[in-house]
Parts: C-alpha cells; sequence; structure tokens
C-alpha cells in the first residue's frame, strides 16, 4: 500500500525559532500565516518529525487528499486570503 507524506518544510525555520523570536515576529505580524499553518496541520493529524524537523502528516492517498484540502481551506479561513496549497506532497512506496 502506498503511503503518502506531506509535509511542509517552509515551517522547519519557523518551529527553530526561539520563543522571544517568534513574539517580535507575530508582533509585526510576518509569522501569522506560518503560525495559521502549523495549527491548521495540528488540528488534521501532523505532528513535528524531529528527525527531518518537519511537521508531517502521514497516511493513505484516499485520506491524504481530503486531508490537505482540509488545512488548506482551514489556513485560508485563518488568514483571510484565497485558498492555496500550503503543503508538499511525498509519495512513500
Amino acid at each position: 500500500m502506498k503511503n503518502m507524506f506531506y509535509v511542509a518544510t517552509a515551517l522547519a525555520v519557523c518551529v527553530a525559532a526561539t520563543p522571544a523570536d517568534a513574539a517580535k515576529k507575530s508582533a509585526k505580524g510576518g509569522s501569522s500565516s506560518k503560525t495559521a499553518v502549523i495549527e491548521c496541520m495540528k488540528q488534521y493529524g501532523a505532528w513535528y518529525d524531529a528527525a527531518t524537523k518537519r511537521w508531517t502528516m502521514q497516511g493513505p492517498y484516499y485520506h491524504m487528499a481530503s486531508r490537505a484540502d482540509a488545512v488548506d481551506r482551514c489556513v485560508a479561513q485563518r488568514t483571510g486570503q484565497p485558498i492555496r496549497a500550503v503543503m508538499q506532497e511525498q509519495t512513500v512506496r
């Protein structure tokens, strides 16, 4: 059975920041979309993989399409921007 991983590589940079840096960025409004992506991914079953330093979602291909769409809609709703893809897809055999 094929498993698909959805990975948000750009978020690894956001996670590496210290809490003080995150507070400064959120005051400027720069990291609000990154925070929204992380929170939406967590809401739909993502976890932080310390080995790859990425936020990851795993599951069969027939589940992941709907999860990816749900995360995209969640991010759009939280940020007030149009719906766009926020995750990359990797197929693991």
